[in-house]
């Protein structure tokens, strides 16, 4: 049903919001929908819960110790309100693009990415979940790899 309305609103919008830049959309009566904006040529985005976005600092890795995660720089994810974003730890940097989802215990920020890893091709996916306001775990995984839990806190 929330779907639904959601359509409808932007299907609406659409045709009566060409003038205007962003039109923020959330389906009426669904607490835990996430807003959409329509720009004027009528595509929409969602964007990201605030509860995810900006920068996490990453304190402690399941697989890898603080010397390697925090080699080059202070290992961080950063994520932005179109759920986009990156991160570095030890020799891996990549590319976020992510989208908020429902959990049986709550949101769940659910990613992809690619990048490198020591200057080889990487990719791969993972997952953040909040543990309080300014921490969150989450779990990276390389296509067909490594995988590790992880903490990270709120810069």
């Amino acid at each position: 049903m929330g779907l639904e309305l959601l359509y409808n609103a932007v299907f609406l919008c659409r045709v009566k919001a060409s003038q205007m830049a962003v039109v923020t959309l959330q389906a009426v009566g669904e607490e835990n929908s996430i807003p959409y904006e329509v720009d004027q040529r009528g595509a929409t985005t969602m964007k990201m819960s605030p509860k995810f976005t900006g920068t996490w600092y990453i304190t402690e890795m399941e697989n890898w110790d603080e010397d390697y995660f925090n080699m080059e720089v202070q290992a961080y994810l950063e994520i932005d309100q179109r759920g986009a974003g990156e991160f570095q730890f030890g020799l891996v940097f990549g590319s976020i693009d992510g989208e908020v989802e429902q959990d049986g215990s709550g949101e769940r920020f659910r990613f992809t990415w690619e990048g490198n890893d020591e200057n080889d091709s990487a990719s791969g996916s993972g997952w953040l979940k909040l543990k309080s306001k300014d921490m969150l775990e989450g779990k990276i995984k390389f296509h067909q790899g490594d995988s590790s839990l992880f903490l990270a806190e709120r810069a």
